[in-house]
């Protein structure tokens, strides 16, 4: 079959997506052997890729051949490459041609008749269906009730007959902080994409694109979008659902289920969906990206008793797990207790920020226990690894998770060279966090039909493509007299994609789509219009029940908005999604004082002018500070943002400042001399970490380390060797969650992570002895 830059079905290049660029190391003959396929096969999928996200595709070359992967630091990504995928969709000559020609038609007539709409398409452009075959009546009807489906047109019924019209343009994109606002929420909000699909409208700047960065930014989740717009409707609609798990621990399942809510990881990116299995009369966790399609079922009439009852449960969550795979656990108590002397106070406050659904107190000089009780204390084992070096005391019902602990710091100790032998092996045990939330269900397994997911939310259509845009864009230069053959061919290659320079003009240009003549004149009469689809106008609406929505958005603004948006309903609620493993200090979104100075800071950034700062540094000594903001930047995982300044006061550093936008007291707009707008980069560093495969070490690896730039190759000993490049500044953040992984993972690179590393293990060797009761203690 020959290659095609544009693909019918998201679902076919989910998976190819995330191991490109979640793993990387696999060869072009892997590829083929472990997903089936053909090698060219393998090479249209890669060659589509490299075409939609071209800039951050790279390989490297060893023995065993050429491996391509896909290489984006999360913390510098504007725009989520991963929506190029959701623009790709293909289409038939009919369908582009229909779309662009009623569209005109309406815009030009204001109102047709679905009787006569064929009629009037041969009517007003004779020339085109003179010479092109005009779609039956039946395919035009159907274009027009699709584009009625999508939000672009409204009908109303009159006799025997609907006359179709635009929908009414009513939702004023010129607001101010309207931009601003969509750029954010495009990378920070559920169903993202749907606001880059916005920010492709030509009347948005790109200097209103570009003000923020993200510290966790996990890309991943994008290519699930489908499947979670499926399930947001389901639960806006409150109704059943019926879907298919591909689980590589329980095979291929498929139930029907009652979703709740979605749960969502903030350290490793993935997305949880909460559901009563109808069957198993329990609840359970899913992961996202292992759902391969949805199908909608009947409203469900007891859906708030499903709430109510989950809601007695959930404060006794760590993570995802429920603990029992049969039937939900008994609570299970565990305590740690921990050293932190006075000069230390950083440590009791993550011990408050990340205790989740713990406590914590003081139990005597420099003491701190952390107590909680949960489903699953398992779950804890790698929050808790990450404290070596301080740990004096764990005690928890389930023994298994304090000779966990002995065993993770002796191994560990053999793995630095700090003993010349280790306790015994890693246990096999799973990661719960894989096997218990996902899905757990023991439902018999069927043989059934690859479903595509239900289209009524229509997040993958082509009116949002590139192709769609960059026409539309060529169209409208057409209709003012601006089209020339260079100007056709920069907008193709700013709009479309990398290969697309190989296919639109000609198509364009040939005839094969009608739209312009030998002297790049065109028969639409009028500049394309695009009004807001209906999922954009709902997920619009979403935003409006943000918190961190009047950072952007004025009082009077946000009314306007609801206002304008009175009659759409939300696409999803804030309490629909809980990030769970959230930070519990986050910033003060709603302060009035908050709100000032971050509108502020974004307004300098916008205009290019300096700030006169009065900050609170960590050490909470009040400073006067005179930067340059070059960007802000928000912390999912944290909940806060800060900005990026260089000091203007200074000639000479290495980096920028990062400061904490909630330790501002006080800041003023200064003017800023044109020679004092420097850029300034952030220092960075790297590590090599080499690991094993054993409970779920690579995926999990993978993952968690995704937001940032990383280069990861399989040695020959059945081992792993992955080189991440990470900001210098987070440097103590890595070392935690490299502890966190346990024995599997060994730095190889020295620098302050492995010194760190070795130290914390001394250090808490020096601290523990076995006392044979089930519990660790103080020697």
């Amino acid at each position: 079959m020959a290659y095609q830059e544009l693909i019918k079905d998201i679902n076919k290049i989910r998976e190819y997506l995330r191991n490109f660029y979640v793993y990387g190391f696999y060869t072009r003959e892997e590829y083929a052997r472990l997903f089936r396929m053909s090698a060219r096969s393998y090479d249209n999928e890669r060659r589509r890729v490299e075409s939609w996200m071209g800039e951050y595709v790279n390989f490297h070359q060893n023995a065993e051949g050429r491996k391509v992967f896909l290489s984006a630091a999360g913390n510098s990504i504007l725009s989520n490459p991963l929506y190029r995928a959701f623009k790709a969709k293909s289409f038939t000559t009919n369908d582009i041609l229909l779309h662009f020609f009623l569209m005109d038609l309406l815009s030009v007539r204001g109102e047709i008749d679905q009787k006569e709409a064929a009629d009037l398409l041969e009517e007003e452009y004779p020339d085109v269906f003179g010479s092109v075959i005009l779609p039956d009546e039946k395919t035009v009807r159907l274009k027009l009730k699709e584009l009625e489906k999508l939000g672009l047109v409204s009908s109303q019924k009159c006799g025997r007959s609907l006359k179709y019209q635009l929908t009414s343009s009513d939702i004023d994109l010129e607001l101010s902080g309207i931009w601003q606002a969509v750029s954010f929420y495009s990378e920070a909000a559920p169903l993202g994409v749907i606001g880059s699909f916005l920010l492709d409208k030509e009347i948005c700047t790109e200097r209103e694109k570009h003000c923020f960065r993200f510290r966790h930014h996990y890309l991943m989740h994008a290519i699930d979008s489908g499947i979670l717009g499926e399930i947001l409707l389901a639960i806006n609609e409150k109704r059943g659902i019926r879907i298919r798990v591909d689980s590589p621990f329980q095979g291929s399942h498929q139930y029907e289920c009652v979703p709740l809510k979605i749960y969502v990881s903030t350290q490793h990116g993935r997305e949880y969906l909460l559901s009563w299995n109808s069957s198993r009369k329990r609840f359970y966790f899913s992961r996202l990206d292992r759902i391969v399609w949805t199908e909608q079922l009947e409203p469900v009439v007891e859906w708030e008793d499903l709430e109510k009852n989950f809601a007695e449960l959930k404060d006794h969550l760590w993570g995802v797990s429920f603990g029992g795979l049969d039937e939900i656990s008994n609570l299970c108590h565990i305590e740690m207790e921990i050293r932190a002397d006075e000069t230390e106070a950083f440590i009791p406050e993550r011990l408050e920020r990340e205790k989740r659904c713990g406590s914590v107190r003081k139990t005597g000089k420099d003491r701190y226990l952390f107590a909680a009780d949960v489903f699953d204390a398992m779950e804890l084992f790698p929050w808790i690894c990450s404290f070596t070096g301080r740990i004096l005391r764990i005690r928890c019902d389930d023994r298994e998770v304090p000779e966990k602990y002995r065993e993770y710091l002796s191994q560990m100790s053999v793995n630095y060279g700090l003993l010349e032998t280790g306790g015994s092996a890693a246990g096999k045990k799973t990661d719960h966090s894989e096997t218990k939330s996902e899905n757990d269900e023991t439902v018999s397994e069927t043989k059934t039909e690859n479903r595509k997911t239900g289209n009524r939310v229509q997040i993958f259509h082509e009116v949002y493509g590139v192709y769609y845009n960059a026409v539309a864009r060529v169209l409208g230069r057409a209709v003012r007299g601006e089209l020339t053959p260079g100007t056709l061919m920069q907008v193709i290659q700013k709009e479309a994609f990398g290969e697309s320079g190989m296919y639109l003009p000609d198509r364009l240009l040939s005839g094969e789509w009608p739209f312009l003549t030998e002297d790049l004149k065109t028969c639409i009469k009028k500049e394309p219009v695009m009004p807001l689809t209906l999922i954009q106008k709902r997920w619009l609406k979403s935003l409006l029940g943000d918190p961190k929505i009047h950072l952007f958005l004025k009082e009077d603004v946000c009314r306007q908005l609801a206002g304008e948006l009175q009659d759409i309903q939300p696409l999803f609620a804030p309490d629909t999604f809980c990030c769970y493993d959230r930070f519990l200090d986050g910033d003060p979104f709603e302060k009035a004082e908050y709100i000032s100075h971050f509108q502020t800071v974004l307004k300098a950034i916008r205009e290019k002018t300096g700030l006169a700062l009065s900050y609170e540094n960590r050490h909470g000594i009040r400073q006067s500070l005179n930067v340059i903001p070059q960007t802000i930047e928000y912390s999912a995982r944290e909940d806060k943002f800060r900005f990026y300044a260089v000091n203007a006061e200074k000639t000479e550093w290495k980096e920028p400042l990062r400061l904490n936008m909630n330790r501002i007291i006080s800041c003023e707009p200064v003017p800023v001399r044109e020679t004092e707008m420097r850029e300034s980069g952030i220092g960075s560093d790297s590590a090599v970490i080499e690991f094993e495969d054993t409970e779920n070490t690579l995926e999990r690896m993978m993952l968690q380390f995704s937001f940032l730039e990383k280069k990861t190759e399989r040695l020959k000993n059945g081992r792993f060797r992955t080189t991440i490049y990470y900001p210098e500044a987070d440097k103590t953040e890595i070392l935690i969650r490299i502890l966190s992984f346990g024995q599997q993972v060994r730095i190889l690179s020295e620098g302050y992570l492995k010194e760190e590393t070795e130290k914390r293990l001394v250090c808490q060797m020096k601290l523990f002895e076995g006392t044979g009761d089930g519990s660790l203690s103080l020697s």
